[in-house]
């Protein structure tokens, strides 16, 4: 609001003059008499030039004294004779207006287009929650809402699962349950995931397995040498995963200490016997498994065969539940949520 005062001074001077004639010699000018009641002096035997000395001029050669006090002027002052008694009267008035000026403000919101939660991180946005995520996928171009983990750097959630489910080549490959990817709490005996393999090969350099709350992880950088043809790509069938090169790997847990583990362009447990377990970092080149330790791989097949795996019983190598961290044993159901994160080069876009 704004407000603009107009000030109109209307004055109104009106002047009474009364002449009157001076009979009597000059007399010394007294000093009360030098401005009361607005009486000009005229004073006689000064030249223009010298007013500036002793006199103030107020126009038509009559003149103000100046720089002479009251008692001065009874023994200074010149002499002087009244020559115009003029009385002013000045009426001021003031019109003030108000003029209101009303400001609206629009608010607009631009929803930001990321391809990652750490694109999303990397331009500004801290809070936890769910965004949608531009996603790249066998199908095209889509945009799903998944959870940010924020407080940690820009994690995306792209799978969860409760319960040993015939999972397969699917997991974190095709959409399943999608939804339940809003919030890192895990439904019980079901999967969700969807078809992450651009997500993770271009635009994020770490895996991370977690608990619901995220108190209890583990983490690990994916093979440099995946591509979107080979990472997490089970249906090339256990013969090509199995002859991939085996490449060493630290995975760090939440408290800091780590374990040397191993895996390969795929990231997907290679030994035949234990069901193409991934994401999955191994105790050993070989593709066993072992509890209590960082190495872990989530189970995918629960019986039977599937893409030249068969299942014993050992490739549930992960927690099955929020406290089993890490894990007790390599047969249980797995409990745990899959995100990736890490540096991701391409911005965020309104």
């Amino acid at each position: 609001m704004k407000a603009l005062g107009c000030l109109f001074v209307l004055s109104l001077a009106t002047a009474l003059k009364v002449q009157r004639d001076v009979e009597e010699p000059l007399k010394p000018c007294k000093g009360k008499e030098v401005t009361a009641m607005g009486k000009k002096w005229k004073c006689d035997g000064l030249s223009l030039e010298d007013c500036p000395n002793s006199y103030t001029s107020s126009g038509q050669n009559t003149f103000f004294q100046c720089g002479i006090s009251g008692l001065q002027c009874l023994t200074t002052g010149p002499q002087c004779k009244v020559a115009t008694t003029t009385i002013t009267t000045t009426i001021t008035t003031t019109i003030t207006t108000t003029i209101t000026t009303t400001t609206s403000t629009t608010t607009s919101t631009t929803t930001i287009k990321a391809p990652s939660c750490k694109a999303l991180y990397d331009s500004g946005v801290r809070e936890d929650g769910a965004y949608p995520i531009s996603l790249t996928t066998p199908d095209g171009p889509t945009t799903k809402k998944l959870y940010c983990d924020m407080r940690n750097g820009g994690w995306t959630l792209i799978g969860q699962v409760a319960g040993k489910a015939a999972m397969y080549d699917g997991w974190v490959r095709a959409f399943k349950n999608e939804q339940n990817l809003e919030t890192p709490q895990i439904t019980s005996a079901t999967w969700a995931s969807i078809p992450a393999v651009d997500l993770a090969v271009n635009h994020a350099t770490q895996v991370r397995l977690s608990n619901e709350d995220i108190s209890k992880w583990v983490k690990w950088e994916m093979d440099t040498s995946r591509t979107v043809e080979t990472w997490w790509n089970r249906g090339d069938g256990q013969s090509s995963i199995n002859q991939a090169t085996d490449h060493a790997v630290k995975v760090y847990n939440q408290y800091g200490g780590s374990s040397n583990c191993y895996q390969n362009k795929y990231g997907i447990m290679q030994i035949s016997a234990h069901g193409g377990s991934y994401p999955s970092a191994q105790v050993n080149g070989a593709g066993n498994t072992s509890p209590g330790d960082n190495c872990m791989s989530v189970g995918v097949q629960p019986s039977g065969t599937h893409d030249g795996y068969s299942q014993n019983g050992n490739g549930y190598d992960q927690p099955d539940s929020n406290s089993d961290w890490p894990n007790g044993d390599y047969r249980s159901p797995p409990f745990v949520n899959v995100w990736v994160g890490g540096a991701d080069a391409a911005p965020a876009v309104g």
